[in-house]
């Protein structure tokens, strides 16, 4: 199983707890949504720097990001 580190602050961790299994359904779910955002845009002539892997990457550790934050 192949698992990719994403850096958080201490305080985003600070009262939660998430297993693995939990974390894992978020990633596969962001990345869902983030291969989706690239084919529209793609389909809207959005072009794109770098590799595809790296820019869905991207956006999903922006997903994560975001949805920490909404949580607090």
């Amino acid at each position: 199983m192949k698992i990719q580190a994403v850096m958080v602050e201490q305080s985003e961790l600070e009262g939660r707890s998430l297993s693995d299994s939990d974390l894992q359904t978020r990633w596969d779910i962001a990345t869902k949504e983030a291969e989706k955002v690239v084919e529209m845009g793609a389909k809207l002539g959005v072009q794109f720097i770098g590799p595809m892997e790296e820019v869905i990457r991207e956006i999903v550790e922006l997903e994560m990001k975001e949805s920490n934050l909404k949580e607090k």
